[in-house]
């Protein structure tokens, strides 16, 4: 008979979005030491954000700019940082990314340099962490010819 699988702690994304506020930075510590307490260590990390609006360049404002980099980049930098020492050596760390950054889409110049950071991170990441043999990846949506559905791509981070 198979043996169940293990629970995984998981962030959800209603408690990711918050990581815009200040309190958002202790909800990650709140989220992640609990895990640690209750679950043991991390083998896999999927940190998934997303915001962004259509805005032309020249009606971009400092607060869009800090929405969308606040929760696209800066959320999902702290959340992996701060689950980083519960990381088993061998683990996967996977992070949202997005077709804009390829694509150029008018109006959306700020979501898209957020993603592209995101896979900056990811090549960096897999640097740093070689030793531990963590795997860094980037899933890009991307819309298959001729169909409604939607491929995830893994951009290995090598």
């Amino acid at each position: 008979m198979p043996q169940p699988l293990p629970e995984v702690p998981v962030l959800t994304f209603a408690k990711f979005y918050q990581i815009l506020s200040e309190a958002g930075r202790e909800l990650i510590l709140g989220t992640i030491r609990p895990a640690r307490w209750k679950k043991g260590k991390i083998d896999v990390l999927f940190a998934s954000a997303g915001t962004g609006e259509a805005v032309k360049l020249s009606e971009i404002t400092e607060q869009h700019f800090d929405a969308a980099f606040g929760l696209n980049v800066r959320g999902t930098l702290f959340t992996v940082q701060k689950a980083l020492p519960l990381f088993n050596d061998g683990g996967s760390i996977f992070m949202t990314g997005s077709m804009a950054p390829v694509k150029g889409f008018p109006g959306f110049s700020v979501y898209s340099a957020s993603k592209a950071a995101l896979r900056s991170f990811a090549r960096t990441w897999l640097n740093e962490l070689k030793g531990r043999n963590i795997q860094v990846n980037v899933l890009r949506p991307r819309k298959l010819r001729r169909s409604r559905c939607f491929l995830l791509q893994t951009i290995r981070a090598s």
